[in-house]
């Protein structure tokens, strides 16, 4: 295909790389403004619409209530990448539904009410957005999505309007604190809508010298256009 050589790295120093889409259904109130017998009912009736996802798409998954699983899972699901910070404290009605290589996740009624996340080691962005893709077009097949014509997909956070999605790209790089050049590299991120992050830490208190290099911008670009300037950027990083 096209973008082929976009992606001909295998440098060990490519850790994961991830796709999230953020979607909300065009019928109903977003998840903040959902009281909690309404985000039960929504996360319940979602969760049954998708109930034969294992089959339709051949994947094993598993579903289940965020808020019934034991504190300490949630911690650790947090650890694997499966939940952010503030899906793992959740206590209000938040779906979840997980495959077995957990990969694949579909979080329904968190930020917004579809937060659909593949993931994979190396950097393999477009491989996983053609995963995710088909994902969210079985979803949309059992629910309309409040899409715009002129502003794209609508989310609850304004900052992902538009594609609606994040790539990232996960980044070793323990020489980077030697390199003078480095820090200009992440000040100058921003003019082409990436940010760079420390992992745990920023700068010289960057434990494990571990960097996130993601989309800022999601308005007015394509989804190809926002893995071909994610992945760019990585690799000039990984380069310097």
């Amino acid at each position: 295909m096209w973008y082929d050589n976009v992606e001909l790295s295998t440098e060990y120093n490519y850790i994961s790389s991830k796709i999230r889409f953020a979607r909300n259904f065009d019928d109903t109130l977003f998840p903040n403004k959902l009281t909690d017998i309404e985000a039960k009912k929504l996360v319940e009736n979602t969760l049954g619409e998708l109930s034969n996802i294992s089959v339709d798409l051949g994947m094993n998954t598993s579903s289940s209530m965020l808020n019934r699983i034991p504190e300490i899972e949630r911690m650790s699901m947090y650890e694997r990448k499966i939940l952010n910070d503030t899906l793992a404290k959740k206590e209000t009605p938040t779906g979840l539904i997980l495959n077995d290589s957990e990969d694949i996740s579909i979080i329904i009624n968190g930020d917004d009410h579809i937060r659909l996340q593949t993931m994979s080691s190396g950097i393999k962005l477009y491989d996983l957005l053609d995963k995710a893709n088909k994902i969210d077009d079985y979803i949309e097949e059992h629910f309309n999505y409040a899409f715009n014509d002129k502003y794209g997909y609508l989310t609850t956070y304004p900052t992902n309007i538009g594609t609606g999605m994040r790539a990232s790209i996960l980044l070793h790089l323990p020489a980077s604190n030697k390199n003078k050049g480095f820090s200009k590299l992440i000040a100058n991120a921003g003019r082409f809508g990436v940010s760079i992050r420390g992992l745990h830490g920023e700068g010289r208190e960057n434990f494990g010298t571990l960097y996130e290099i993601s989309n800022s911008k999601t308005l007015g670009i394509s989804e190809r256009e926002i893995i071909d300037t994610v992945t760019k950027v990585a690799n000039q990083l990984n380069e310097n």
